[in-house]
């Protein structure tokens, strides 16, 4: 899922159509409309994303929020903020490895149980 695909889904759970959503938070229909297409990235600011997930009803420090906020790095072409030094660390491997097309189910499995920290 990606960042577009993730806010429509919220707008569409609090049962809006684009224009109501927009009607009700002030966001322009053509700038939410790019940003839900993928035509656009999310802002970059935290300010700014903060107060677009709460548009969305997004709980500050919930599961959605933190799914929220990296999604738009990730569509951002940015690390999530909060990843850990030691996962990142590894980052670099892990990407030679998957661009040589030898990435195994193990090798992804190493890679999320260090993010787990397990």
């Amino acid at each position: 899922m990606n960042f577009g695909e993730f806010i429509r889904n919220k707008r569409l759970s609090l049962d809006k159509s684009l224009r109501e959503f927009c009607k009700e938070t002030g966001y322009d229909v053509a700038y939410v409309s790019r940003l839900e297409t993928e035509i656009m990235t999310p802002p970059a600011e935290e300010d700014k994303l903060a107060k677009l997930a709460l548009a969305y009803q997004i709980k500050n420090d919930s599961e959605d929020w933190h799914q929220f906020m990296d999604l738009a790095s990730i569509s951002n072409k940015q690390l999530p903020k909060n990843l850990d030094a030691k996962v990142i660390n590894y980052l670099p491997a892990f990407f030679r490895k998957a661009s040589k097309k030898e990435i195994t189910k193990k090798d992804v499995e190493t890679l999320v149980n260090l993010i787990k920290g397990k």
